[in-house]
C-alpha cells in the first residue's frame, strides 16, 4: 500500500468556482499552484478511487490559440 499520496492536477490559471468530489481522501483547489491537490492517506494495492471536479473558466479563448501550456500531473507517495 502507498501512504501519504498527493496527486497534483494542473488546471487553467483562470479556473474558478471548483466543485470537487473524491471517493477517498480530500481534494482542494490550490490557486497559488494552479492545481487541484488530492490527498489520500492510505492507498491499498488493487483498489481504485475516483475524483470528479468541475470548474468555471471565465476567459474566452479563440480556437486558434495554441499558447495553452500543458503541464503534467504530479504524484507523490511513500511506500512503508
Amino acid at each position: 500500500a502507498a501512504t501519504n499520496v498527493e496527486i497534483s492536477i494542473p488546471v487553467a490559471s483562470d479556473a474558478t468556482a471548483p466543485v470537487v468530489k473524491a471517493s477517498q481522501g480530500s481534494a482542494d483547489y490550490a490557486p497559488e499552484k494552479e492545481a487541484l491537490v488530492w490527498k489520500i492517506k492510505n492507498f491499498p494495492g488493487g483498489k481504485e478511487f475516483m475524483l470528479r471536479a468541475k470548474f468555471s473558466l471565465p476567459t474566452i479563448r479563440e480556437d486558434t490559440e495554441v499558447s495553452i501550456k500543458k503541464r503534467p500531473i504530479q504524484v507523490k507517495f511513500e511506500i512503508p
